[in-house]
């Protein structure tokens, strides 16, 4: 598909992740919906609704240095008990593994407006602070681009969370 405007990524965006923002429900009396920044391959907004527990979904609207403005979203299973079986002790900070899509839209000149899509495989860490709504993860996202040419992708980032 050529020649995709950025609008309609942006808003394609806002349909995919934000309207789970107006009917998120607490989770065992949390709050379950964060929004933030990662900084890496690719930097820009993170958001994270949490479904359960053990749980969530992450989305992203981000550029790549690859030459890509993309969103992403990603389901994610977080897995405490690894991070403390390593420690021997319980830890604040969760490991966690996923499976996603990445929707992204060529910024180079030479397919500026081309349509690409990848899928995702998602390894992090997350950690909250004890006394604040406040999460911080860092992840590694190894991938398969299957448009517009099929390669391997790798991306990872560091990034925070407000949660409402």
């Amino acid at each position: 598909m050529k020649n995709l405007s950025y609008p309609v990524l942006i808003l394609l965006s806002l349909v995919l992740g934000l309207p789970s923002a107006g009917f998120a429900a607490p989770v065992n009396g949390a709050r379950n919906f964060g929004l933030g920044i990662v900084l890496g391959e690719p930097t820009g907004l993170s958001a994270q609704y949490v479904l359960e527990k053990d749980r969530k979904l992450d989305f992203s609207l981000a550029y790549s240095f690859n030459s890509w403005v993309q969103i992403t979203a990603d389901y994610i299973f977080m897995r405490p008990q690894w991070v403390n079986s390593v420690l021997k002790r319980s830890s604040p900070v969760s490991a966690y593994w996923g499976a996603g899509l990445l929707l992204g839209v060529v910024t180079d000149s030479k397919k500026d407006g081309d349509l690409g899509f990848a899928l995702r495989i998602p390894f992090g860490l997350e950690g909250m602070l004890d006394m604040e709504p406040i999460g911080f993860f860092v992840e590694l996202v190894p991938g398969m681009e299957l448009a517009p040419s099929t390669d391997f992708i790798f991306q990872g980032g560091l990034g925070a969370r407000y949660y409402f």
